[in-house]
């Protein structure tokens, strides 16, 4: 029962979320009364919890912390009554369902249920307290970077350390002084690296323990289940996507030898191999407007559907309305500048409430883009080329939510996809920032496309050149979740004894990495970032040469980008050579 009195809210009556969930309880109560579960009623109460889940979502993404925290009580009545989740549990286990996918539905759902309860609250919490710890000691290098910048007479404030280091070292002409800063800057980090380290093995600890328990050979196993290749495919395509990623790597220092003189480490260096290569001069910046309607058009000329903007209700939100045809598919809400209301972090996108489409009973999808983009000066809507790559991207996250073909709302859209699919729509869709009609879009006045095309190379050389990195963490991951001992470092050593990654990359260079959600969520399965690079090069490759209007006389092309909406189409495993394909034309010399 609610944890809260029924009709509970301010002196002036519940309000309207409030009444929502109180009616959503009440419903939740008839459904569980009844002798049995049937098919309906099961998708019925799947879809309370995806609108519960919704409302809160969404308070958090507006960063409502009034409502969200004066509703607590219902979530807790909801996620926490153990007598409600007892009686769900013994609904589930009576019941079989007549239709097929359903049933296994059920079983899945069940298993959730049933792992919560044998779930240990203390080794959750223990967890996220040494994911404290390890975020503490990253910010404890952060402070000392920024006294280091301090040192050298530039004051960073709340900007990125890093950031800023990248713009120093890209104007430092000597060498040596290049080298000397790169050496302190990276004893900040070690210095601090055993205890990041020790926080970092006692978290894969512990998610050995909990993988022991629930029956699975190692962490990785229990969560690459969920994938539609095999764990063989898997450890095979990361070994080439490194083997490959490091013959190519070769190439990117050589460059960034040849244009700094750098004899040791070029990386360091990669600063001041751009602005020598490609200047200083100001960048230019793209209208959002623009940007949001590039991507309408790629959407309607791929997918053939149609995006309108519409009131949002709320001052800092675009909310935009996705149909085919006459039939409503969802919405997406974007949430892009950063404003003095909202707590720092990365873009990322959640899929708010996921699609129910069953016997009648329908809710649609709504999926919330989140960024942290900085209004310029003149507060005109302008985004940085970065910003625009990265918008891009969490909108291809957005429409693969509302995309789904799912009718039943067992988990957010995102979620039901299999890992190795995650990042493929959303890489599809950075891409077209690459394609030329996107440059002939721009209001950018005389020499538009000649800009566009400066900023292009420059990214496309970022990401040519950030390709082994993302090779060297999908493998360390899989490593030392694969692993039944050890921890970081001595998965790092192994990867090093078999391929010489330690030439290239330094254990400190890719440990923070372990700190992010994504990361934390799906430990044994980061390959992901590889797999959609490579994947979504692939795709695009069919696109990139043809213009939106030659695409709209293509609808055959959308079987590319089929098994990014459905889990069961068969996706073959994708040629890591295609990214980096991609990026060939993206060299810094010659």
């Amino acid at each position: 029962m609610p944890a809260v009195a029924s009709g509970a809210g301010p002196e002036t009556g519940a309000s309207p979320i409030e009444e929502s969930l109180e009616g959503m309880m009440s419903r939740l109560d008839v459904i569980l009364a009844a002798d049995a579960l049937t098919d309906r009623t099961l998708v019925e109460l799947m879809a309370v919890y995806n609108n519960v889940a919704y409302v809160f979502l969404y308070l958090e993404a507006v960063d409502d912390d009034e409502n969200f925290t004066r509703l607590l009580p219902w979530r807790r009545a909801f996620y926490q009554d153990q007598e409600l989740t007892a009686r769900i549990v013994r609904r589930l286990r009576e019941m079989r369902c007549a239709d097929p996918r359903l049933d296994a539905l059920r079983e899945e759902y069940l298993a959730e249920l049933t792992a919560a309860e044998r779930r240990d609250p203390a080794e959750d919490g223990r967890l996220d307290d040494l994911l404290d710890e390890a975020k503490a000691v990253l910010a404890q290098v952060q402070d000392d970077r920024r006294e280091i910048l301090r040192r050298v007479g530039v004051r960073a404030g709340q900007a990125d350390p890093a950031a800023v280091y990248y713009t120093v070292l890209g104007t430092m002409k000597s060498t040596v002084t290049r080298d000397k800063l790169a050496r302190v800057w990276a004893a900040a980090r070690d210095a601090r690296q055993p205890a990041l380290l020790a926080a970092l093995d006692a978290m894969v600890a512990a998610r050995r323990r909990r993988s022991a328990r629930a029956g699975h050979p190692n962490v990785a196993a229990g969560t690459l289940a969920r994938c539609r290749v095999s764990e063989a495919e898997i450890a095979a395509f990361v070994t080439s996507g490194l083997e490959t990623a490091l013959a190519a790597h070769a190439e990117v220092e050589a460059e960034i030898a040849a244009v700094t003189g750098a004899t040791s480490r070029p990386m360091e260096h990669f600063g001041f191999a751009m602005r020598t290569v490609f200047g200083a001069e100001p960048a230019p910046t793209f209208g959002v407007g623009e940007c949001l309607d590039f991507l309408f058009d790629v959407t309607r000329a791929v997918f053939g559907l149609t995006l309108t903007r519409r009131p949002s209700g709320h001052p800092h939100l675009i909310k935009v309305a996705v149909r085919d045809a006459d039939d409503e598919i969802g919405d997406i809400l974007f949430d892009l500048w950063d404003t003095d209301r909202r707590m720092p972090g990365p873009n990322h996108t959640l899929g708010l409430r996921a699609r129910t489409d069953w016997s009648g009973l329908v809710q649609r999808p709504v999926a919330y883009v989140s960024c942290r983009f900085h209004a310029d000066a003149g507060g005109t809507g302008h985004l940085t080329f970065q910003n625009v790559h990265g918008m891009f991207h969490e909108f291809g996250h957005a429409l693969n939510h509302l995309l789904l073909r799912t009718g039943v709302p067992f988990r957010s859209g995102l979620e039901s996809l299999p890992p190795e699919r995650l990042e493929v729509l959303s890489m599809w869709f950075e891409k077209w920032a690459y394609h030329p009609e996107f440059a002939r879009r721009l209001a950018l006045g005389p020499g538009s496309e000649e800009q566009w095309a400066r900023c292009v190379r420059i990214k496309m050389f970022e990401g040519r050149a950030g390709l082994l990195e993302q090779a060297v963490t999908a493998a360390l991951d899989l490593e030392v979740h694969r692993s039944d001992t050890g921890g970081l470092r001595d998965a790092f050593d192994r990867l090093d004894g078999r391929y010489g990654i330690g030439r290239h990359y330094l254990l400190g260079d890719v440990a923070a990495y372990f700190t992010w959600p994504m990361y934390v969520a799906n430990p044994g399965a980061n390959f992901s970032y590889l797999w959609g690079a490579a994947d979504s090069a692939g795709k695009f490759a069919a696109f990139r040469e043809l213009s939106l209007a030659e695409i709209t006389t293509r609808p055959d092309l959308r079987r590319i980008l089929a098994p990014c909406f459905d889990a069961d189409t068969p996706a073959e495993v994708p040629a890591s050579e295609a990214v980096f394909r991609l990026y060939g034309s993206s060299a810094l010399t010659g």
